[in-house]
């Protein structure tokens, strides 16, 4: 089996999602490599910081949640009363 490439993208998307589950306080890189499913050191090879990895998320759109690929991003669970 062919391991699975995860790319830069991926990466960002991952933390965007973080950001927006607890904010950017509490993100960790260890938290932002689980949900990626991949290694704390990929994200160090594609960013030099948690700070230039939280940058980049910030500086991106927010996913509507229409995409078919990527992780979908966090959303608030509906109150029901």
């Amino acid at each position: 089996m062919r391991p699975l490439k995860i790319s830069r993208d991926h990466l960002i998307t991952c933390a965007g999602n973080e950001l927006m589950r607890v904010g950017a306080g509490r993100v960790t890189v260890d938290r932002v490599a689980a949900d990626a499913s991949c290694a704390k050191g990929l994200l160090h090879y594609h960013f030099s910081s948690k700070d230039g990895l939280l940058s980049e998320a910030r500086s991106r759109p927010l996913d509507n949640g229409e995409s078919t690929t990527g992780p979908k991003p966090w959303r608030p669970a509906s109150r029901t009363q």
